[in-house]
């Protein structure tokens, strides 16, 4: 499946149609912008977009938040001047690729933060065996 595909298809899970939304080909990019179901933060980032066709397809979008559309019909110009958006997962080539691997934690990161419930002894409560329970339900005792 092409990524035009993928961008126009209705059904195309939030994160695929947020990592087209980076996408070299401003086609890919207009059909994430005219799909419903394109989440908020791809529609942020498309109405910053440098090229107006991409814009514009965010702007006619008739559900879109008043601060996405406040952002796509900024003239070119002012664009610079608003705080950046938040950085988008780059894209692969073709939907269908793996993403990248993520790093691996180190020890440190990985090993829970040291806490003084920690470094108590933990001492085990002594448990009746089965058979000490069988005597309690029938009167001798263990």
């Amino acid at each position: 499946m092409a990524n035009e595909d993928w961008a126009k298809d209705p059904n195309t899970r939030p994160e695929v149609l947020a990592m087209l939304s980076t996408s070299p080909s401003a086609a890919v990019r207009v059909l994430v912008a005219q799909n419903p179901s394109a989440p908020e933060m791809a529609l942020m980032h498309l109405a910053r977009d440098e090229d107006d066709s991409v814009r514009r397809a965010v702007s006619q979008r008739s559900n879109v938040s008043s601060d996405v559309l406040r952002v796509a019909l900024l003239p070119r110009e002012l664009l610079s001047q608003i705080d950046a958006p938040e950085p988008m997962p780059e894209a692969p080539a073709a939907v269908g690729e793996a993403a990248p691997a993520a790093e691996e934690p180190t020890p440190a990161q990985a090993a829970p933060a040291p806490s003084p419930a920690y470094d108590l002894p933990v001492q085990a409560e002594k448990k009746p065996s089965w058979l000490a329970w069988f005597w309690r339900l029938f009167g001798r005792s263990a």
